[in-house]
């Protein structure tokens, strides 16, 4: 069992249709909680971002807090969104369990280990260089500025690259082809999205 893990997560980037063919073949559920709570970490990290790097804020009591905070809550979107693509898949009549769809979004997120590491290091590179808020030219070739977007854009990569692991992996879990488990994921999107485009449509009235 323990190869199959192994297997996984040396595949998971390269070999990803391998890699969610094998989670879903052993049930390999054993860590599914613990890559939840670092997806939390790494998803909170990204939120609390200008928080963390600004020099005003004491540090370790704010990343200690964005930690524990992370691990318990930050995976809680992870769980909702699987719980639609559930539903989704259903009238899709895919097979897939409730707890097949999580599993699969535990491993999914695991690349937002990523986007924590990268988080991380540019957290500490404008602390060194002493930013302490946003009132600082927001151009590119100001060392903040250059930083702070650059992280952006490279998070807004990473969560594009998590996205398409999930279709994949949404596939496999259902037994349906790439373009169908694109289809599942984006339906779930849509009822997050559909009734607040028609709350703000009617209050435009």
């Amino acid at each position: 069992m323990e190869r199959a893990y192994k297997v996984v997560l040396s595949n998971i980037v390269k070999k990803p249709l391998k890699a969610f063919g094998t989670i879903y073949a052993y049930n390999l559920y054993k860590y599914q909680y613990v890559f939840l709570a670092i997806t939390g970490i790494a998803f909170m990290t990204k939120r609390q971002f200008y928080k963390l790097a600004d020099t005003n804020n004491p540090f370790f009591f704010t990343f200690i807090t964005n930690i524990g905070l992370g691990a318990i809550f930050g995976w809680m979107g992870i769980g909702v969104f699987s719980l639609l693509i559930y539903w989704a898949g259903i009238w899709l009549k895919g097979r897939a369990t409730l707890h097949d769809i999580i599993n699969i979004m535990a491993y999914a997120t695991l690349i937002s280990l990523v986007i924590f590491v990268a988080g991380m290091g540019c957290i500490i590179a404008l602390r060194i260089l002493g930013y302490a808020g946003a009132n600082y030219p927001h151009v590119w070739g100001n060392p903040y500025y250059t930083i702070a977007k650059s992280f952006y854009y490279f998070s807004r990569l990473i969560m594009l690259f998590y996205l398409t692991l999930a279709v994949i992996g949404v596939s496999v879990a259902q037994g349906f082809t790439i373009t169908k488990g694109a289809l599942n994921v984006l339906l779930a999107v849509l009822i997050v999205i559909a009734p607040i485009v028609l709350i703000t449509g009617l209050r435009g009235l």
